[in-house]
């Protein structure tokens, strides 16, 4: 895996937030991808609003710093059976930023502040214990027989699970 910004990203997207249920994360294609638990059912036009809106915001974003947008997807599914909603957040890594993530996770405050299924735990996100992890990741990653380059993490109680797919 050569691409460390993109393990970057998926490192700092699991440890610094909360709202951020899962984040998976296909380093072969250079995609990442975000996801929120919403709780009940979001209205149709809430959701085009905020599709909308957060498009608009991260293209001026990337205008502002002169970056080119590439992959930008923000898809919502619901399941009403267990009276979620799921949001995520689909971008390339190449052109995705921590900076980018925050815009995201305050549009996503925003709008959904009183929908959004937050972890509880507490995670330490020091630069030092992201560089530690990060470190542990990629020995696991080349010590490992197979050659993926599609992981999973998600919360749960405050601990950040780590898979590779």
């Amino acid at each position: 895996m050569q691409d460390n910004a993109g393990l970057d990203i998926f490192i700092s997207v699991l440890l610094r937030y909360p709202q951020f249920n899962a984040v998976k994360y296909d380093a072969a294609k250079g995609k990442i991808k975000i996801e929120v638990a919403l709780q009940g059912e979001i209205e149709k036009d809430k959701q085009d609003g905020f599709i909308t809106e957060a498009k608009k915001c991260v293209a001026l974003y990337h205008k502002l710093s002169s970056l080119e947008t590439g992959i930008i997807k923000i898809i919502f599914k619901e399941y009403s059976q267990s009276d979620l909603t799921f949001l995520s957040y689909h971008r390339d890594v190449q052109s995705l930023s921590e900076e980018e993530v925050e815009l995201f996770a305050g549009l996503l405050q925003k709008s959904f502040h009183e929908f959004i299924i937050r972890d509880s735990g507490k995670i330490i996100a020091e630069d030092g214990f992201k560089e530690q992890v990060k470190e542990n990741l990629l020995y696991k990653i080349n010590r490992s027989k197979t050659s993926t380059n599609k992981f999973l993490a998600y919360r749960d109680h405050g601990r950040v699970l780590v898979f590779n797919k």
